[in-house]
């Protein structure tokens, strides 16, 4: 989509969270610790979830949507949380170090996916992880919307969410490629995997954890949850 879209697409996401989503945002923050970056954040729907982790020290957020910024500043003020920062930046551009990386249903849209990753990589420090969550080919996203309706029935944007979603999920640009894909590209940036699953959305979000360096201990035993 063109970056008029993304921001026109803001203020229709901000609002909606639906039981899928919320899954996926609870997973990956479990898995994060430290300093984070969160590459794609929009609004900042991961940052409530790491508000109240303990060891989360501190988030950074980055869009490029100058309206998913917004919102995620919105976001970050409601929260109160002074450690927890949002920029408009590419994700390729950021510049830190950090304990943890995330990026969740971001990846399909990203136009050199192996950059991205080696500049994630180039973020961590040795040992730190990076969580990666993104919508893949079994994706059933109608499916998907008929079951997320039923929470959502009286509220007066949930056709412009969904029809939002579809278009997302139609992109023929999109880049929806298999969890073995996905594995394939990380190993090829210098991650180890500790885990990779495609257990949320029905199947239709591959869902991996992976490391900067050789897998620790304490990661061999992530790797069975």
């Amino acid at each position: 989509m063109t970056q008029l879209t993304w921001d026109t697409y803001a203020p229709v996401f901000a609002p909606v969270t639906t039981s899928f989503q919320s899954q996926m945002y609870s997973a990956a923050a479990g898995y994060l610790y430290g300093q984070v970056v969160d590459g794609g954040c929009g609004p900042c729907k991961l940052a409530p979830y790491l508000a109240d982790c303990d060891p989360v020290t501190g988030y950074l957020g980055v869009d490029y949507s100058e309206s998913m910024v917004q919102l995620g500043l919105e976001t970050l003020r409601r929260l109160d949380q002074p450690q927890f920062k949002v920029q408009r930046s590419k994700i390729e551009e950021v510049s830190g170090e950090f304990h943890s990386a995330v990026s969740l249903q971001s990846y399909y849209s990203w136009d050199h996916p192996a950059l991205v990753l080696r500049h994630l990589h180039s973020l961590l420090v040795d040992g730190g992880r990076l969580v990666l969550a993104t919508a893949n080919d079994q994706l059933d996203i109608h499916s998907l919307l008929h079951q997320a309706s039923r929470e959502w029935l009286l509220y007066p944007g949930w056709d412009s969410f969904a029809d939002y979603n579809r278009r997302l999920a139609a992109l023929p640009q999109g880049r929806f490629v298999s969890l073995d894909e996905l594995v394939g590209e990380l190993r090829d940036a210098g991650f180890s995997i500790v885990n990779a699953h495609t257990r949320y959305f029905q199947g239709g979000l591959s869902f991996v954890v992976a490391e900067k360096g050789p897998l620790s201990k304490h990661a061999s035993g992530l790797a069975a949850i």
